[in-house]
């Protein structure tokens, strides 16, 4: 209620919450929201005026489209990792999922497998993207992004995004300096899900499900993503072609 939150305000930030002092923080507000809302119209007038259009985004543009799910337990991620979330209670949030205390390989990669599944398929709960693809229009653009969720990849044209940092629609082997081919994930993915679903422990992937290279048989990197370990394993390449 409003005297608890008058209550936080005063306690935890020191806030004058007389009537002349609340006052001043309302205006203080909605001057601020005004002064959003003219960068935001100077932003559009800028972009409507240009002959060419280079955009950089990076997790704020997660934060914006409200893809909550990377740093918190959120709803939708106990939604899609409630049993991984009960048997790793430190995994707050899927980046934190790296790093969980698994118990082997196997039950590893079958999240892994359900990560990127879910990366592959679930919608942004705002529609951001959507709303910078409308200011766009047809002009000539480029992005570039330190994302590599692919999500950009939904909305916009793939020769014009550069995704520096990576993509997780792709697999990389450790060993780059004996083989330099990126692998496209989603078939080893899908064969992956294809499988847990007809398992009643969705936290376990069998070894001939693991991708490894052959004849290598090494770990592989996916980016450089922390904690992101990928195995390919070379017949998805003609798999690909």
């Amino acid at each position: 209620n409003d005297k608890f939150a008058e209550f936080n305000l005063h306690q935890h930030f020191g806030l004058d919450l007389s009537i002349p002092s609340r006052y001043q923080f309302t205006q203080n507000i909605l001057h601020s929201q005004r002064s959003i809302k003219n960068e935001i119209e100077q932003l559009k007038d800028v972009l409507l005026d240009s002959d060419a259009i280079l955009i950089g985004a990076e997790s704020g543009m997660s934060a914006a489209a409200r893809l909550d799910w990377w740093y918190q337990a959120s709803p939708v991620y106990k939604q899609h990792f409630g049993d991984f979330y009960a048997r790793h209670p430190e995994a707050t949030g899927i980046f934190k999922g790296f790093y969980a205390r698994f118990t082997s390989e196997n039950e590893r990669w079958a999240y892994l497998v359900r990560m990127l599944d879910f990366i592959y398929h679930q919608p942004p709960v705002k529609n951001t993207y959507q709303v910078l693809k409308d200011l766009i229009q047809d002009r000539p653009y480029h992005i570039l992004t330190t994302n590599q969720d692919a999500m950009f990849n939904r909305y916009f044209a793939d020769e014009q995004i550069s995704a520096i940092q990576g993509d997780w629609c792709f697999l990389q082997s450790s060993a780059p300096q004996i083989d330099d081919q990126l692998y496209d994930a989603r078939p080893f993915v899908k064969r992956g899900m294809e499988y847990l679903a007809q398992q009643e422990d969705k936290l376990y992937l069998p070894d001939d499900l693991i991708p490894r290279t052959i004849p290598l048989r090494v770990d592989t990197l996916n980016n450089k993503s922390p904690g992101m370990s990928t195995q390919v394993q070379q017949p998805w390449s003609q798999a690909v072609s």
